[in-house]
Order: structure tokens, then sequence, then C-alpha cells
């Protein structure tokens, strides 16, 4: 599977752990070196680990053409705006860009790109929330579908609960959207 933004490595170890080939993408080039010590790590300990493992150090805004077609899940949770700058490489989130800006400079393509690495019948499966005043759910969703997608459903990914300072806890469940690439039928001339 695909994931454009690798974050911490559980994906990662998620797709080795089943024997699931993982290819990735994160413009941060300390994370994406250690992501290769640990599938290393990982195959080294783990008997039987057929998996191969391809990170490349991009944004995933940027096109990679081997890649087309061969992906059947791509799943992520894609950077929230600006919720965090790593400050590592070319990141999504540029000091003083607008949200709309960052939808079509970084997420569209994104999404047009996952796509067009989807095998037909593949899926995408994208874990995010709402944050502040952005709408990401909706946003994300209206991408994919003006792109060709097919939304097929949105499952609740229920993480720990927080305590907060009012004597309560906090939800931190998030959505994962799920959508397919459908098949394209040919035309005949």
């Amino acid at each position: 599977w695909y994931d454009p933004s690798c974050g911490w490595g559980a994906r990662l170890l998620g797709a080795m752990a089943k024997n699931v080939n993982y290819f990735g993408t994160d413009p941060n080039h300390l994370l994406c070196d250690r992501l290769i010590n640990l599938a290393n790590d990982y195959k080294s300990s783990v008997i039987n680990c057929k998996s191969s493992v391809e990170i490349k150090t991009q944004g995933s805004e940027i096109f990679v053409k081997e890649w087309v077609n061969k992906m059947g899940l791509i799943f992520t949770s894609p950077p929230y705006f600006n919720l965090e700058d790593y400050k590592i490489g070319k990141q999504s989130y540029v000091n003083g860009s607008t949200y709309s800006s960052w939808l079509k400079t970084y997420l569209t393509p994104t999404i047009v790109n996952s796509k067009k690495y989807l095998i037909n019948e593949g899926y995408i499966v994208i874990n995010i929330n709402n944050f502040n005043e952005y709408d990401l759910v909706n946003d994300v969703k209206d991408i994919c579908k003006n792109n060709g997608l097919k939304h097929i459903d949105t499952m609740v990914l229920e993480n720990i609960k927080r305590t907060n300072s009012h004597n309560g806890f906090n939800n931190n469940s998030e959505g994962l959207m799920v959508f397919k690439k459908n098949q394209q039928q040919l035309t005949m001339f």
C-alpha cells in the first residue's frame, strides 16, 4: 500500500506485519531515514517478513510515475493544514499560506496522484478530522468525489480518551473515510 504522509511508522509496521509491500512519501529526510532503519530492523528481527519498503523523501503532491496502477490500498492521515509544522523538508504548510491555497497546492494534487497510483477497484482510506475552523472532512470528501472517487463509508477510529482540566475526558476519536476507484469504462470510437 501507499502512505502519502508516512508519520511515525505505525502504518509501515502494520503493512510489514501483514507482509504487504509499503510505499511512502514524506518530505522530512530525518523521518524517512529513521523509517527505513525501522523497516530494516523489523525485517532482520521477524522471520518470514516478505514486505518490500520504498520510501521517497518528498511531498505526496509530487507525482511518482513508477507507482501508477500499483497500489491496492492507500491509507494515510494527512497533515491538518497548519496544525503541526515539522520545519524539516518542504512541508505542505508554509508559514503564511492560506487554507484554500493549501487545498489547491497540496491536498488536491495528493489525492489526484493517489488515484493514479491505485489499481482499478482500489481503495483510499483517509484518517482525518476537522480542527478549528477548517472543515477538512468535507473538503477531503469533495476533493475525492470531484476527482472520480466513490465514497463508500466513514468509520470511527476510537482513540484513547484523555483527561482534560474540567475533570472530564476529551474524545480523541477520528474518522476513517473510505473511497474506491471504480473501473474506468472504455469508450469505443
